[in-house]
């Protein structure tokens, strides 16, 4: 599979810091994009209970959940988890944040939109 050293190399980084935000909402992402959706959910739900650092945001574990639970049948939980992310982009774009998180925000939550609302 072409995802499956991406998800070596990115487990490996979550092991060696398990508390990273970053690494977590990464491989949530890559296992989301490799169509594991029941092993994305579980670890994107462990990024989402992580502090965000510097250098991720607070909205890319909520962006990809949401888009996750979407793909496992769970609409109405979708729903939920993209307006949560949406509040937290709002938040984080009001303020002066750096080009690439910006653009990143604006890709995911463009995503998640036009895949959950109607």
């Amino acid at each position: 599979d072409s995802y499956d050293q991406a998800i070596t190399v990115i487990r490996r980084a979550v092991d060696e810091d398990p508390e990273s935000q970053e690494y977590m909402a990464c491989l949530g992402a890559i296992l989301l994009r490799a169509g594991d959706f029941a092993e994305a959910k579980k670890v994107l739900s462990a990024a989402m209970d992580l502090e965000p650092s510097e250098s991720t945001s607070a909205t890319y574990a909520p962006y990809l959940m949401a888009m996750t639970q979407w793909q496992l049948g769970e609409r109405e939980a979708a729903v939920v988890t993209l307006k949560l992310a949406n509040r937290r982009a709002e938040e984080e774009l009001t303020g002066s944040i750096r080009w690439t998180r910006e653009l990143t925000i604006r890709i995911l939550q463009r995503e998640a939109e036009q895949l959950i609302t109607p």
